[in-house]
């Protein structure tokens, strides 16, 4: 019977032991506090935030624009101001999902809170701080953490 070959039941065990362990720790690589899919969902939510973020300044680059022009060439609206132009920008522009604004403030000083719904089910809420004196414009972006929609 010594003669015999094969794996014994002790060889066995170990094997499979420390194919338990492998196993263990790769499900824990990946679906881990830092895992790769918690690290890959987090980038998605960057990059979501840096394009909003691009978005909103873009439109206000845009707005501003046309704001000045229109107020050198004396063609501004009566209702018209830097604040609902950049709404209408913003609602128009939105490159990764649809945007609707809500505006609120006085003349020289207009917040405006908007609702980014993105074609991943998340939800931001962007708010715009927008100053105007005379003939200068000045505003600041702060994108807030998503909601699931």
């Amino acid at each position: 019977m010594r003669n015999q070959k094969g794996i014994t039941l002790v060889a066995l065990v170990i094997t499979i032991i420390v194919l338990l362990i492998l196993a263990g720790v790769s499900i824990s690589l990946v679906l881990g506090n830092n895992g790769v899919l918690t690290q890959a969902s987090n980038a998605v939510i960057t990059n979501e935030k840096a394009t909003i973020e691009q978005d909103m300044d873009m439109a206000f680059a845009d707005a501003n624009m046309e704001y000045t022009t229109k107020q050198s060439m004396g063609t501004l609206g009566d209702t018209e101001d830097l604040a609902t132009i950049l709404a209408t920008k913003v609602e128009n522009n939105a490159s990764i999902g649809e945007a609707s604004v809500k505006t609120g403030g006085t003349e020289g000083s207009k917040t405006m809170t908007v609702q980014y719904d993105t074609s991943t089910n998340r939800r931001y809420t962007v708010t715009i701080q927008v100053v105007t004196e005379g003939t200068t414009s000045a505003g600041t972006v702060t994108v807030g953490n998503p909601t699931t929609i």
